[in-house]
């Protein structure tokens, strides 16, 4: 009866083992990155490559420029009252026409 439980417990150890062993060792690179192939000018994607980088620069550099509002400043409601819908509370403070 004790080989028994021996012999679960040396099988459970050897699974474990080897799962930890075949997710570190054989999964593939998190750092690898498959790069795009550069096109020829002649090739007609060439085009849409170039129209594909242009735009993911102008995108980093409007990302890298939008200035980021803080909490402080998103609290106050007069400045943002344009750009944000009213509570709850006010609409609920509004009365409807009465129906005719």
């Amino acid at each position: 009866m004790e080989m028994d439980r021996q012999t679960i417990m040396v099988l459970f150890a050897a699974i474990i083992g080897l799962t930890l062993f075949g997710t570190m060792y054989l999964a593939p690179s998190k750092h690898e990155v498959q790069a795009r192939p550069a096109y020829a000018v002649e090739d007609i994607r060439h085009k849409f490559q170039a129209e594909e980088a242009k735009n993911a620069r102008k995108k980093t550099k409007a990302v890298a420029t939008t200035p980021t509002m803080s909490s402080s400043s998103s609290s106050s409601s007069s400045e943002n009252s344009e750009n944000e819908e009213p509570p709850l509370d006010e609409e609920e403070a509004q009365e409807e026409p009465p129906i005719e």
